[in-house]
Parts: C-alpha cells; structure tokens; sequence
C-alpha cells in the first residue's frame, strides 16, 4: 500500500525518502561501456554484474525536431542523467533501460512518420521479446508526457497477442504483463493539453504523435478507457508526478499538462514545484522528483 505522504497536491519541501532494502549489495557506479545499444529501440544505460532482479524502463516524450537522442536527453540535466547515475545508487540490482522512438511533432521524410498503433507493434517486439524485459524479474515504467501514452499502447498491443494466442511471443508477453509492478509518471496528459491543440496550428507538417496529445482526442481516450480496465486486471500500481510552473516553449508560456489531465486514474498524485522539462530532470538524489520516484519503487517492489 502507499503510504499517506504519497496524496500531496504539492511539495514545496523535500519529501522524505525511504532506505532501500538492506539485503542490497554496495552499489558500484556505471562504466563507460553505458549506454549501451540492444536494438533499435533499447538501450542499457545500468546493468548489474550477476543479473537483475529489477528491470526499470523510461519512456521520452514529444520532440520538436528528430528524437534520436531523446532516450538520453529527457532525463539529463548537465553532465547529470539520473537513470544512469543515480539510480544505481539506490538500486545496484536493477537494469536501467531507456526507450528510443519516434516522437518527432514534425513529419519530414525520416521522421514523424509512426502513429501510436504501429509503435506498440515495434516496441513489442525490441522491449518485451528482443530485450527480454520482465522475463525474470518485476518490471517498473516509467513516462514522461507521450511516454506515458506509449506505455499504455506498449501494454495493450501485449495484452492483444496474448488474446490472440500468438504462440511464439506469449512466454515472454506473459511474464512482461505478470511482472509489471509499478508505472510512474512524470507529467502525462492523460486527458491532452491545450497547449499541443496549439501547437498543431504553429509547427509546420505535424505529425501523427501529436494528435495523441491533443484534448479531446479520440483515440487517446479509447486508450485511457481500455488501459484502466487492463490496469485494474492486473492490479498494477501507478503514481504521478507533476508540474505546477509555466513552462517556456518558444512562444509559448503556459502550464503544460494540467493537474486535472495529469492526475487521471493513478493511486497517488503530487504536484511539485517544476515546470513540463524540468519535472523528468532531476539534479540530484534530495530533489523532491527523485525522493517521491525512489520511494514508489521501493513500496511496489
């Protein structure tokens, strides 16, 4: 169960953190063999020596322009990228992934060129067959904006092929959707912002992965709609984290992802003092962002 300091609708200070288990090696700081390229899709920014026993997998959001680096770039703040420098310090036995798609807002000849159907379809294949995530060990999903999105169409294209019976992935599907024990969320528009409505009138060639942002969209909704019922199934625990500073994007100045569409069917909800960029940044292991991850992580696993 989550403990009461999770139902915060802000956190001016920091929240406090829970130790991680005790029984847990001396953690050892990342090589400069990280990040490392599994597949298109996949890349291992920690691996412990001995094999996991946690799989922890972030998803980026919505890019401008090309999103190549993206998988990096969302969780990095100067020489700082949490997922794969702090994270182990708290958990040595996890493998720390980080998902690479594309989620370019334009559409030119190489990118902005995937709808959300058809990512599940890829990522299926590179994340929970390919990479082998959650085959013997708990899984935690981790999201920020789009990311969010994606992990749910991840979650149902899986859930799709074990209805279909398709023989040849459901071993590794199965033990993906048995071991998922947490999504964590870093300001997702779970009911779109206004702000990518506007968007879509300023950025030349918008491509299909914008829609999925905008309010009133159709298919996010049957999405948000099919994920609850999926998430209740498997008693999936989820929590948010979310801004509550404008955020400057170009010419914009807003709050990007409101309280309302971030806070939509998850069992704890915080608002914190960052804006849309900063939320999924953490600088060091006392920020409040990280405190409350780190400690969701701990109480799901």
């Amino acid at each position: 169960m989550f403990s009461s300091t999770y139902f915060k609708k802000k956190s001016k200070n920091r929240p406090e953190a829970i130790t991680y288990p005790v029984d847990w090696p001396r953690p050892v700081k990342p090589g400069h063999s990280f990040p490392r390229k599994l597949n298109d899709s996949v890349f291992e920014l920690y691996s412990p020596e001995g094999g996991q026993k946690l799989d922890i997998l972030f998803f980026h959001g919505l890019q401008i322009g090309s999103s190549r680096n993206a998988y990096l770039e969302t969780w990095q703040s100067g020489s700082v990228c949490w997922p794969q420098n702090l994270l182990p310090m708290d958990f040595p036995r996890a493998r720390i992934l980080s998902i690479s798609y594309d989620s370019s807002a334009r559409r030119s000849k190489v990118d902005g060129r995937v709808n959300l159907s058809q990512l599940g379809e890829v990522l299926l294949q590179d994340v929970v067959v390919s990479a082998a995530v959650g085959e013997n060990c708990p899984v935690i999903l981790v999201g920020h904006s789009l990311g969010g999105i994606v992990i749910k169409q991840l979650c149902l294209e899986a859930e799709k092929h074990l209805r279909a019976h398709l023989i040849h992935r459901n071993k590794y599907v199965k033990k993906f959707m048995k071991n998922i024990k947490g999504i964590f969320y870093f300001s997702v528009p779970h009911g779109g912002s206004q702000l990518a409505n506007l968007a879509k009138n300023y950025i030349p060639s918008p491509g299909p992965m914008l829609d999925y942002l905008t309010v009133l969209s159709t298919h996010t909704e049957e999405t948000n709609e099919d994920f609850v019922k999926l998430r209740s199934s498997y008693k999936w625990r989820a929590m948010a984290v979310s801004e509550s500073l404008i955020t400057r994007i170009g010419p914009f100045r807003a709050v990007v992802v409101t309280q309302e569409s971030a806070s939509r069917d998850v069992d704890a909800f915080v608002l914190v003092e960052e804006d849309h960029i900063s939320i999924c940044k953490p600088k060091s292991p006392e920020d409040a962002s990280y405190v409350y991850f780190k400690n969701f992580v701990i109480e799901v696993t």
